[in-house]
Order: C-alpha cells, then sequence, then structure tokens
C-alpha cells in the first residue's frame, strides 16, 4: 500500500514549483514559510498516520504537506536567483558606450557563415569604477574581425551595450541567452588581444581537443557531409548550411544534426559491450562513467546530452548495485536535477525535446511493439517465435521508437517552430537505417585517422555514402508540397495537449472499461473541458493588443506575414513561387487564423504568376499586387506601386520606399517605430533616392540576399542614418524568426 510519495510525483511537484517561481516571482520569504508550513504539517500527520496500515487519510495529508514543501523548494530555488543583479552587472549598462572592458573569453568561439560571436566573462575587478565587474557579455562580429580567437584569451572591448532582443514571439533570444548566463551583447566591438590567459587548463585541454577532432572530420569528408558528421559526431553545427537545416526541420528530422540522447545512447552501449569483452565482471559498466561525462563535455554539454548522461549513469549505477532501475522515475529526478540546477533550462527548447522524446519513447515503444507483434501474428501465422522477434526488433529501431517519441515532441515542435512536419514518420524511417553506421564508422575513421591518416580517409571513403544519401533524402522529402503545415499554436495550448495525451494514456484501462460498459461521461467531460480551455485561450488572445511579424527566409525567398490585434493580415513575398505564395495564404487548422486582406508578392516567372492567379487563395484577396501591379480593379488603390504608397489599418503603417532591379523594400511602422525590410536593396539606394527619406529606423531586417558588408560600412560611415533604437521596450510587437537569415541591427 502507497504510503510516501513517488519519485514521479516528487519530481513534478519540484518542476511545478520551478515553473511558478519564473512565471510569478515570489519572495525568497514567501517560498521559506510555505516549506516550512509543508514540513511542518507533513511531520505531524505523518506520525498520527503511521500506525494505520492502510492508506487512511492522515498519511493522504502528509504526502500533500510534503507536496506543498517540494513545490515551496523548487519555487525557494527561483526566488533565490531572482534576487536583484549586483550595481556592477553587465546588463545595467545598456545603451552605454564603454571603452577598455577587461574579460576572457569563457567558451569556443562560434564561428558560422554569417557571423562570429564570443562569449566572455567579465573581470571582476576593472581599472576604473565606470565600468561593469559582473556577469557575461556576447561579443556578435557581422564581419571578419580579423583576429583569431580561442578559448581563455583575455580581451580589452570597447563598444555600445545593449540587451538582447526579447521579441516576445516563439523564440526569445533574451531569454535564450539567459540561460546561459549572458544578459548583454556588444554588436561589432573593437576588441584588443590582452597579454596572458584566464582559461582552466582542463578545460582549454578539451577544447584544444574537440577543435582538432572537427578539423579532422572536415579534412576527412566532404562537403556538405563534412559538416552534417561534425553535428552529429561533435555537436558543432556553425558550418551546416541553412537550407540542409531548413529541409532537416521541415521533415522533422532535425535531431539527426545535433548530439541527441539516442545517438549517445547508442555509442554508450556500444562501447559497454565493448568493454565487457576486456573486463568481463562487475567493473566494466563502472569504467563506463568517466567516458560518459568526458564525452558529455567534449560535445558542448547541451541539455539533452546532460540528460542522457545522467539517466546512463543512474542506470549504471543501479545495475552494479543489483537494481534495477525505472526509466520513467530516472528521468523525473534528472529533470528535477537539472531544473534545480539550472531553472531557466525548464524553458529551454532541447530540455523539453529531450525530456518529452525520452517519455513518448518509455511510454509507448513497448505498446506498439506488442501491437506490432500481434499484427504480424496474425498475418503471417506460420512465422517462427524468433523471426517474428527479430523483425519487431527491427521495425522497433526503424520506426518504432521514433513514432514513440514524435506522439509528444510534435507538440513541443509545432509551439516552438510553428509548423508540423507531415513527412516526418516517412522522412525518420528512411534515414534512420544509415545513423548508426554514421556514428559507429564516423568515430572509426577518426580513430583510424590519427593512427595511419590514408587509412581513416578510407574508412571515411567508405561510409561517406551514409551522410551523403541522409541529407539527400530529407532533401527529397522537404520537397514535398504537403510535407509540412503552419501551425499556429501557443505554449499553454501544446503542453495541455501533452497532459491530456497523458492523462488518457494512464487511464487507459478505466478508458476501455468505460467503452465496454458505454460509459463515456466521464471521458466525454475530459475532451470537453479540454475544448473549453483551447477555445478560451484562443479567444483571449484573439483580444490581445499585439502586432505579430512572421518572417520567412529560404535561400532565395523572402516573406513577412504581419498580423495586428485586430484579427488582420497582410503578406509581403519577395521571390516568390506560385506555390509558395499560396501556402502563406493558406489558413491554418488551430487556433483560428486571422484573415489575410492583403498580399504584395514578387512572383518573377510568368507562368507561375498565372498559376498562382488563378488558384482559390488568390481569389479571396480584396488587395493583390503581383509584380508592383494591382490584380484588383479598385480606385482606392493605385494600379501600379510608386515611392510613398502607404497602407494604413488598425495600427501599423505599410510604407513602399523604393525598387532596385526589381527588388522592393518596405517599412513597417508601429507607434511611432519604424521597422526596415530591405529585400537584397542596397542601403545607398534606400536613403539616397528621391523622395522622403525614412528616418529613425528602429530596426533593420537583414535576409539572405542582404549584402551584410554593405550594411556594416553604411552604417560605420552614416552613424545617424538610420538612427537605430532599441525598440523592444517601446511597442507591443511580435517578431518570429523561421530560420538564422535574419539580422538584428
Amino acid at each position: 500500500m502507497k504510503t510516501g510519495i513517488g519519485a514521479v510525483q516528487a519530481a513534478v511537484m519540484v518542476l511545478a514549483g520551478i515553473f511558478a517561481g519564473l512565471q510569478f516571482h515570489p519572495s525568497l520569504w514567501l517560498c521559506a514559510v510555505l516549506a516550512a508550513a509543508g514540513l511542518a504539517g507533513g511531520i505531524v500527520f505523518y506520525l498520527r498516520g503511521k500506525n494505520f496500515e492502510l492508506d487512511q487519510r492522515p498519511k493522504r495529508i502528509a504526502r500533500a504537506f510534503f507536496s506543498l514543501t517540494l513545490f515551496a523548494a523548487g519555487m525557494g530555488r527561483t526566488a533565490f536567483l531572482n534576487n536583484a543583479r549586483p550595481i556592477g552587472a553587465i546588463e545595467n549598462f545598456a545603451g552605454q558606450k564603454l571603452s577598455g572592458l577587461s574579460g576572457y573569453i569563457v567558451s569556443p568561439p562560434i564561428i558560422s557563415n554569417s557571423r562570429t560571436t564570443l562569449r566572455v566573462q567579465i573581470d571582476k575587478k576593472q581599472p576604473t569604477d565606470n565600468l561593469p565587474n559582473e556577469g557575461k557579455v556576447l561579443l556578435v562580429f557581422y564581419r571578419d574581425p580579423g583576429i583569431v580567437f580561442h578559448y581563455g584569451d583575455r580581451l580589452s572591448v570597447s563598444g555600445t551595450v545593449t540587451l538582447p532582443p526579447d521579441n516576445g514571439g516563439r523564440f526569445s533570444y533574451r531569454t535564450y541567452l539567459e540561460r546561459n548566463g549572458i544578459t548583454a551583447m556588444i554588436n561589432n566591438p573593437y576588441v584588443e588581444l590582452q597579454s596572458g590567459s584566464s582559461g582552466n587548463p582542463f578545460w582549454a585541454k578539451i577544447y584544444t581537443l574537440r577543435e582538432i577532432l572537427i578539423r579532422r572530420v572536415f579534412q576527412l569528408f566532404p562537403k556538405p557531409e563534412n559538416a552534417l558528421m561534425a553535428g552529429i559526431l561533435l555537436g558543432d553545427e556553425s558550418k551546416i548550411t541553412s537550407d540542409v537545416e531548413r529541409d532537416f526541420e521541415v521533415t522533422g528530422t532535425a535531431h539527426i544534426i545535433a548530439i541527441s540522447g539516442a545517438n549517445f545512447t547508442l555509442l554508450t552501449w556500444l562501447l559497454l559491450g565493448i568493454i565487457r569483452r576486456i573486463v568481463p565482471d562487475y567493473r566494466a559498466p563502472l569504467l563506463m562513467l568517466p567516458f560518459i561525462w568526458f564525452y558529455t563535455i567534449l560535445v558542448g554539454a547541451n541539455s539533452a546530452v546532460i540528460r542522457a548522461a545522467i539517466m546512463c549513469s543512474l542506470s549504471i549505477i543501479g545495475s552494479v548495485l543489483g537494481r534495477r532501475g525505472n526509466g520513467i522515475n530516472n528521468l523525473a529526478l534528472t529533470s528535477a536535477l537539472m531544473c534545480l540546477w539550472k531553472p531557466v533550462m525548464l524553458y529551454d527548447l532541447g530540455f523539453q525535446l529531450s525530456v518529452t522524446a525520452t517519455l513518448g519513447i518509455l511510454l509507448f515503444t513497448e505498446p506498439l511493439q506488442n501491437l506490432t507483434r500481434s499484427v504480424l501474428n496474425k498475418a503471417f501465422p506460420k512465422m517462427s517465435e524468433e523471426t517474428l522477434t527479430s523483425t519487431v526488433r527491427i521495425l522497433s529501431d526503424l520506426c518504432l521508437m521514433s513514432i514513440s517519441a514524435q506522439i509528444l515532441t510534435t507538440w513541443v515542435i509545432a509551439q516552438a517552430s510553428g509548423q508540423i512536419s507531415l513527412i516526418s514518420i516517412p522522412a525518420n524511417l528512411l534515414v534512420a537505417p544509415f545513423q548508426s553506421l554514421i556514428m559507429l564508422g564516423g568515430f572509426a575513421a577518426l580513430l583510424l585517422s590519427f593512427l595511419f591518416y590514408p587509412l581513416g580517409a578510407a574508412a571515411a571513403w567508405l561510409i561517406w555514402a551514409a551522410p551523403a544519401l541522409t541529407i539527400r533524402i530529407v532533401h527529397y522529402c522537404a520537397e514535398v508540397k504537403w510535407g509540412s503545415v503552419y501551425f499556429n499554436l501557443g505554449p499553454f495550448q501544446a503542453w495541455v495537449i501533452i497532459g491530456l495525451i497523458l492523462a488518457l494514456w494512464s487511464g487507459r484501462r478505466l478508458l476501455v472499461n468505460s467503452i465496454r460498459r458505454r460509459n463515456f461521461r466521464p471521458y466525454a467531460a475530459l475532451l470537453l473541458l479540454f475544448f473549453a480551455v483551447m477555445i478560451w485561450v484562443n479567444a483571449l488572445s484573439r483580444l490581445s493588443r499585439r502586432t505579430e511579424i512572421d518572417i520567412h527566409q529560404t535561400a532565395s525567398s523572402s516573406s513577412y506575414k504581419i498580423c495586428t490585434w485586430q484579427n488582420r493580415c497582410y503578406v509581403i513575398g519577395d521571390q516568390m513561387t506560385n506555390y509558395g505564395a499560396q501556402d502563406l495564404l493558406t489558413k491554418q487548422i488551430l487556433p483560428i487564423e486571422k484573415e489575410i486582406e492583403a498580399a504584395w508578392f514578387d512572383i518573377p516567372e510568368k507562368w507561375m504568376q498565372r498559376e498562382f492567379l488563378s488558384s482559390d487563395s488568390a481569389g479571396k484577396l480584396s488587395v493583390l499586387y503581383v509584380n508592383g501591379e494591382s490584380k484588383r480593379k479598385n480606385a482606392e488603390i493605385p494600379d501600379v506601386l510608386n515611392d510613398g504608397f502607404v497602407f494604413i489599418t488598425d495600427d501599423i503603417q505599410i510604407h513602399y520606399i523604393t525598387s532596385f532591379l526589381g527588388k522592393r523594400c518596405w517599412v513597417l511602422e508601429k507607434d511611432g517605430l519604424k521597422l526596415l525590410f530591405p529585400n537584397g536593396v542596397p542601403p545607398g539606394r534606400i536613403f539616397t533616392r528621391t523622395g522622403p527619406v525614412p528616418q529613425e529606423i528602429s530596426l533593420v531586417l537583414l535576409g539572405k540576399k542582404d549584402d551584410l558588408t554593405l550594411w556594416n560600412n553604411f552604417h560605420s560611415v552614416h552613424q545617424n542614418q538610420p538612427q537605430l533604437q532599441d525598440f523592444s521596450a517601446k511597442t507591443d510587437l511580435t517578431l518570429i524568426l523561421r530560420n538564422d537569415g535574419i539580422y538584428y541591427r
């Protein structure tokens, strides 16, 4: 009979407390009072009920009080971290231009195709009193800094401190950086290398080894397979091109790019099998522990790998002690420990995906295996038991585990990315057979290359087909027209859906019995409650005063979907195809989509123009411009777009600024702030044209077709034009970025 708090219940209460603390920021005193009250009440009722053999009321009340203590402990952890930052914290200097700021690089530089970023720890003792002495700052170079940086390098930094953008949409860059302890940024700073190094020698050796391994991967494999191999083997995704990354996102196979819990576990248990052949006794699993944590550090120690490392360690220790661990209990305790260590990890997308994927695998894989076994047994009654078991095991590795993971992760991805992949299961099924070969063969090629390089190169040549086929299969799947759909789902709605799935699964036996007895009232009431909550959430969201800009960039096109608080949407698309334009105008399923009233598209191909204009989605628009010409006869709007055209609606204005070589430039104005969408038009063309020049541009959104060097040169010469401002605190605006093709200025 149950008499205490289980691991899952304890972990859930701690996580609930952490969530409440992050949402409501309670005082530390309140948390202490609640914890003390819960502990005192729990002890009192535990003493009253300890003589009862059955689960009587005092024991249930004691559990409730102890649960309150755990809840208060989780909330107190966030309250402790929410104390006011010291006066010398770097974020308190936002907007100021600092000179001679001293610090050192605390992690390896991240060098991508578009920028270089450094994470710098500020020195606690500065040479003067007017400089910060607390916190970490992100240095962002949008041009080549001309210096080769390394972990531990000491720097003297000069530049203007800014707060990371917090757009309030699906992705907040500020929150993302705060999870890593970074509270401020300096864009394009002036940097001087100082003598000496402040890095930890152990970490320096680890990072040096990682750089050596990454360079060797790029030597062994050709492009673009080398970038994929570096991501899978060593967690370095910086060189993966945006089009490849987009294909993996659209097809729901993005987990393949980075070090995931599944890949980590595969490598761990393979190495354990090798060690058991050398050390066959009980010490073999213990020898794995140093490797697990060394590899975790080597690949960057992201949340998914840390979660996998903790769970693997718990399983190994449990097996050595002769105790068979419960996967769900281990997952719950691991999640609680990680969030207690860093509460903001609760909002980390990688952590959420890792936990929900693991939970889905633990809950649904075995039932799916049993269902598959039953179907195969009925379809092929003469199949032997050994063949049946092998077939189920192969199907489990190929698709059943992937399906189990996606039952819960689908909703996390939907609320984070705004789209659901309908081709995810077939895509994962097609590329799954290559992943073991990529992991094992990749590490074998790396090891052999250090022993004898030609041998490692030969091994890399033999397994090259696996990453090459993975990239091409994913690309072909991403080209499927119906492969993914936009799905405007909020975080609350997503977690309500996940909670409903878990509730129905935990009560599945009661549900089956209710169906057999034809008693549907309890579950009908639960479903009605769920839909009522979704309707109310959607109704409340429609009352929001926020303006939402959904930005999507590909290698050849860009689009901006602007939705106002009065449920009206306007679309701007550059270098579009007929399919892309129709996709932007397609209504979504949940919640109710806002009506699209006007669209301005540039569609270069004439046959694509005809296809688009004959589509049903184009026919519903009251205002439609294609290639600068109006396709609707309306006396209130001009037949051709000219400089000075302004579209006014609700609390926003959409200005047409200029065109250059067929590319059109736009400015969105809201609450006195102006957002510039260059769409490939050079800055000199925009700001030297005839007609009124847009002053005090608040934000310039640069895409893949915009020359970053031109904009950096323009801003270095024309410091006051445009006058860039901090817009985040001045307007109710949400920006949703679909990929890394947009750069804040």
